[in-house]
């Protein structure tokens, strides 16, 4: 749970949006970089979600694939890196970073050929990640999932190369919902409650034991079963 609508679809731009906005915790706004084929001013992990990209989204990424750098750019597109590569630099209009983020038009993602990008000073890595879950989200436990109705029944998606716990939080706390839960390896799905007939196994270790398709140091949940937050 986190102490801190259900549709999956993409959203339009938003004019009242902002580029340098940062509220997660150890997170820096560095502003708004240029951006090239080659190389890429943040050249280590990338991938793009045109339906869940944030800027906490490929915050959670970055740092689960071990890099402090994360910069978002044309609204769907996450880029991580552990420096800002030259010839890459600070723009000269900071308003060149003027793409709405695909799940959250009131924050610019980067631009054409433009970064928004984040510096994280404290300790990234998958041994951070994996020992202390983002602020204000604590474990729940490992739960039964079933078709109808869904243990956790409000928004949804799945990815099969970025999914981690932290990336699932981060959706579903920008989708309004305080439960997360990861399922089968690359399933998220989000609710304000635990559905019945879902319920708490004693045997976390079995039965939420598929690695997690954006690190597979942690478990994502397994065969009808939910690793819940």
């Amino acid at each position: 749970t986190s102490s801190s609508t259900s549709s999956l679809t993409s959203t339009s731009t938003s004019s009242s949006a902002s580029s340098t906005a940062s509220s997660s915790p150890g997170w820096i706004s560095l502003g708004c970089y240029t951006d090239q084929n080659s190389p890429r001013t943040l050249s280590g992990a990338s991938y793009s979600s045109t339906v869940t990209m944030t800027y906490d989204t490929c915050k959670a990424y970055c740092l689960g694939k071990g890099y402090n750098y994360a910069g978002v750019e044309y609204g769907s597109q996450c880029y991580c890196g552990n420096a800002l590569n030259s010839p890459g630099k600070l723009a000269a209009s900071q308003t060149s970073c003027n793409k709405a983020c695909a799940s959250d038009p009131s924050n610019y993602c980067g631009g054409t050929w433009t970064l928004t990008v984040f510096y994280y000073n404290g300790v990234a890595g998958s041994s951070a990640t994996a020992s202390t879950l983002p602020v204000g989200w604590s474990p729940v436990g490992c739960y039964t999932d079933q078709n109808s109705p869904r243990t956790l029944s409000g928004a949804s998606y799945s990815n099969t190369v970025t999914m981690t716990p932290a990336v699932c939080q981060a959706y579903c706390l920008d989708k309004g919902y305080f439960y997360a839960g990861v399922e089968y390896g690359s399933q998220c799905y989000c609710g304000s409650t635990l559905n019945p007939p879902g319920k708490l196994l004693a045997t976390p270790a079995t039965s939420c034991n598929k690695p997690c398709a954006g690190n597979s140091s942690l478990m994502c949940g397994g065969t009808w079963t939910l690793t819940t937050f």
